[in-house]
């Protein structure tokens, strides 16, 4: 009998430290390599923090990220002058692999309050995307291939898009 136990004891042991190093290591976030082209400027926010903004629309931009599973990335995109234009074009890739693209966020005009902590997609839109106007330089198979063109007459005009990691 002291023998089961002690084996019960040992088995269930094994059991809590594995499920704790499991735990442990999908909890673990990753430096991501994150690229943005915005029209005129955005702000990207990590579960709900503010961790990058800029307003160099001309051109594509990158910096590591770190992303872990069930991260909430919500990117508000600002047009200052309205009319046509205002892109956004995003690649987020993770050991050189496309975690997502232009096409994987989802978007809305009129967000929640909870918006950029909720990692809900419901209600968001998919993203109309056209010919992107710059070159990312990743690669063939990395490149976005298209953005998503805000057409719209509105002056100041906000988009906000979300991506939560798989």
């Amino acid at each position: 009998m002291k023998t089961l136990n002690a084996l019960i004891l040992f088995f269930a042991t094994v059991l809590c430290m594995t499920s704790a190093l499991a735990q442990s290591t999908t909890t673990s976030a990753t430096d991501c390599q994150v690229y943005v082209s915005a029209d005129d400027s955005f702000e990207l926010f990590i579960n709900g923090k503010l961790v990058w903004k800029d307003s160099q629309y001309d051109k594509v931009i990158q910096k590591p990220l770190p992303l872990q599973r069930g991260d909430v990335v919500t990117i508000t995109v600002t047009d200052q002058q309205g009319g046509l234009g205002g892109h956004l074009a995003a690649v987020i890739l993770r050991s050189d692999t496309v975690l997502a693209s232009s096409k994987d966020f989802r978007y809305t005009v009129d967000p929640a309050t909870d918006f950029k902590t909720n990692p809900s997609l419901q209600n968001l839109r998919s993203p109309a995307l056209e010919p992107l106007p710059l070159s990312f330089g990743l690669g063939a198979k990395k490149q976005p291939k298209k953005a998503w063109i805000q057409k719209s007459d509105r002056n100041a005009g906000m988009v906000y898009f979300k991506f939560v990691v798989p």
